[in-house]
């Protein structure tokens, strides 16, 4: 198993249009998280790349941080 976190997975809201991340899962892959916001399932992305890194590090660290607090409380 890799120490490093896995790239989040990247959704985008149709109703409100805003870009939201979630922690990488099977799960997530099946039934896509609510969008933060309005609460509407969003449309996948795909995972998140380098760029967006550096367009939404908000998003992107806090994602990072509920990785390593879950692969900790394993």
């Amino acid at each position: 198993m890799s120490v490093l976190p896995k790239m989040p997975i990247k959704f985008e809201c149709n109703d409100c249009c805003k870009i939201y991340m979630y922690p990488y899962s099977v799960k997530t892959l099946n039934v896509y998280p609510k969008c933060p916001g309005c609460k509407q399932a969003g449309s996948i992305l795909g995972t998140a790349e380098k760029l967006d890194i550096i367009k939404y590090p908000r998003h992107f660290i806090k994602s990072v941080f509920k990785q390593i607090a879950y692969m900790r409380g394993k």
